[in-house]
């Protein structure tokens, strides 16, 4: 004779969901979040990728130092 399990609901399917994706949407908000922290760091300053700074330039220094 074989076990019958009870049938899946929408709210065990929903609850199984959001255990499995919940380790994904933490790591996605902490992203968002360095991303967001890093544009505003980058608005506040003059330094560009290279690692340069409009001050750094006149004076023939660099930031990356």
């Amino acid at each position: 004779m074989a076990v019958s399990s009870p049938p899946l609901t929408l709210e065990a399917i929903m609850g199984a969901m959001k255990t499995l994706l919940a380790p994904i949407n933490e790591r996605l908000q902490r992203l968002k979040e360095a991303v967001f922290a890093d544009k505003a760091s980058e608005a506040g300053s003059t330094s560009t990728v290279t690692g340069f700074s409009a001050h750094s330039l006149k004076s023939g220094e660099s930031d990356l130092m």
